[in-house]
């Protein structure tokens, strides 16, 4: 005990001396707390009075258990504290008014590379080495000041040769009287974030120049493939309008098949590079719909007739003439698994049945379904049916051909269509491959494309005297003989500069313009053949139809902004050429 008063003499011994008392004002000279043992507290109160220029000293002492919960309490929190910010990841410092560090926690020990008593009272360009960031000193002295705080701050440090990124949130620290003492700090080392968006951004940018690159192969290669196949399929055509031996057209006719199955293959892998790549076009215009499937079902019954096969197609009656949606894609998938129906069926039957499935009023869906009695599907191959450059046996591959990729492009086709695709199968008796395809009811009114006024022969008095802008001697030929075929006159042009020269100075009826051509291409050659038609103030408009062998998404786009009003792919059909020339001239 007498160790006690010792000390409690000394500290208000202390306190006396140290403190200029005011007469005219109380005063708490001293609030002491003594241990007494270790777990009982002695609070003194050492109190000056003042009354009447009377001075009046007391002193007060009690043993609180309170005070002593709350002491313990206090440790408690504060080991909590040091407990929680060991296991924070992030990295968190107080800092005091002059931005000196106060408290940091582990991770940001670990981060500096410093222990906390080499951190401890020194500020941030003195604990980096290599700190530059004036800026954030001044968030950092707002935030102080202001006592509002800040999210979300992005800071690059460099220390020690290492660049970091910190992305901080900054709030004020108070005292008990609601005073700025200083400001709390949370950070996250977001450099390796920083550093993969970065990498994905690169793999990005590799990625689209790769795929413009393989854009870019792929639409050379398919003008170059399409060039030569022009000749043999075009030619042969001609050439067999001429051949009067059987044999020898049977031969021919070997020769123009072979060319449509390359020219098959070189469209299947250009749809699938399509696709890959995000370009697959879908365009919707209003169509017969029964004449698109009339279409198909020509290509298709004369296979089925040299199989001996059975083949019916209905329509049901229900469905309208005429609908809206992308004709060429809904018959690329009725020719697709029709066709395949026909390959792998040795006999019986192959019967295409289409219906209505949904009427919402001003849409439809239609199911479309094709049975046949081929060789079947099991059900563990069902699976791998619609997957790219899948084929159920190898041995199907060597005796029917193909890529595998007919039935994965069509899968995306029917779901550009708002559709699905699937398959009924049995191995050995057959199976029943059916899609549904959205599309919009119409009322159907023919405009001639651009609105090109049609023109009757009789009323030309003369054979339609055509302009053919081709640089390639073959294609030349081809084009040449089937347009004389149809009773036209032709004058060729070797390229755009050609082109529109002629066109100054002859009559035409009709252009047909290639793209890819030397000096200038069909492109600039047809709106300059519209900038001579506008200021010459006539209101004929020429008819210029593109032929071309490039077959890539925006190619038709392309042709129509210049000028240009319809559009054929080369290789093309004899047929197909004479039908669309029929938008503008009657027979």
């Amino acid at each position: 005990m007498q160790d006690i008063f010792d000390e409690l003499y000394n500290k208000i011994n202390e306190a006396v001396n140290s403190q200029d008392f005011e007469a005219s004002k109380d005063s708490i000279l001293a609030d002491i707390h003594l241990l007494k043992q270790q777990n009982e507290v002695i609070q003194f109160k050492f109190n000056r009075l003042i009354k009447d220029k009377n001075v009046l000293h007391s002193l007060l002492a009690r043993t609180s258990d309170d005070l002593k919960l709350a002491l313990n309490e206090l440790s408690r929190r504060a080991e909590e504290l040091n407990t929680l910010l060991f296991a924070i990841p992030a990295l968190v410092y107080f800092k005091d008014v002059k931005l000196n560090y106060v408290i940091v926690n582990k991770a940001f020990e670990e981060f500096c590379g410093l222990k906390t008593e080499e951190i401890i009272g020194r500020s941030a360009s003195q604990v980096f080495a290599e700190y530059k960031s004036i800026g954030y000193d001044h968030v950092e002295r707002q935030v102080v000041e202001s006592g509002i705080p800040v999210y979300h701050i992005e800071e690059k440090i460099t220390d020690k040769g290492r660049n970091f990124i910190l992305s901080t949130n900054l709030a004020p620290v108070k005292n008990s009287l609601g005073e700025n003492i200083g400001l709390v700090g949370v950070s996250w080392d977001v450099t390796k974030q920083y550093e993969f968006q970065a990498a994905l951004l690169k793999a990005k940018e590799a990625a689209e120049a790769g795929t413009k690159a393989k854009s870019e192969f792929l639409a050379n290669m398919s003008h170059e493939i399409r060039t030569p196949l022009n000749g043999i399929i075009g030619m042969s055509q001609i050439l067999g309008k001429s051949i009067k031996d059987p044999k020898n057209h049977e031969h021919l006719d070997i020769i123009i098949a072979s060319g449509q199955s390359l020219l098959a293959l070189v469209n299947d892998i250009l749809d699938f590079s399509k696709i890959e790549a995000g370009l697959l076009g879908f365009e919707e215009s209003d169509f017969n719909f029964r004449e698109i499937i009339r279409e198909a079902e020509q290509v298709l019954r004369v296979k089925a007739q040299e199989k001996a096969l059975s083949f019916v197609v209905n329509v049901n009656p229900g469905i309208p003439e005429y609908l809206k949606g992308d004709a060429y894609r809904l018959k690329q998938v009725w020719l697709n698994l029709a066709n395949n129906a026909i390959k792998f069926t040795e006999k019986g039957s192959v019967t295409i049945d289409s219906y209505i499935l949904e009427d919402r009023g001003d849409e439809l869906l239609i199911m479309t379904r094709v049975k046949d009695s081929g060789i079947g599907i099991s059900n563990d191959q069902v699976s791998r049916l619609f997957k790219s450059f899948e084929q159920l046996d190898a041995s199907h591959t060597r005796k029917y051909g193909g890529t595998g990729l007919g039935l994965a492009i069509s899968k995306k086709l029917v779901s550009m269509m708002q559709g699905q695709i699937g398959v009924e199968s049995e191995p050995g008796v057959g199976s029943t491959f059916w899609f549904t395809a959205r599309l919009k009811k119409t009322i159907h009114v023919h405009k001639p494309i651009n609105n090109v006024k049609t023109i009757d022969k009789e009323t030309l008095g003369h054979k339609l005297n055509v302009l053919l802008a081709e640089d390639n001697l073959i294609n030349q030929k081809v084009a040449s003989f089937s347009l004389e075929q149809m009773g036209f006159l032709v004058t060729v042009a070797g390229n755009g500069r050609q082109a529109i020269e002629k066109f100054r100075s002859g009559h035409y009826d009709l252009i047909l313009m290639d793209v890819q051509m030397p000096e200038m291409n069909g492109f600039e050659a047809t709106r300059e053949i519209r900038s001579i038609e506008n200021t010459n103030g006539t209101n004929k408009r020429i008819p210029i139809i593109a032929l071309t062998a490039n077959a890539m998404k925006g190619d038709m786009e392309k042709c129509i902004a210049s000028g240009m009003d319809a559009y054929l792919s080369k290789p093309f059909q004899q047929k197909d050429l004479h039908e669309l020339i029929t938008h503008y001239f009657t027979e």
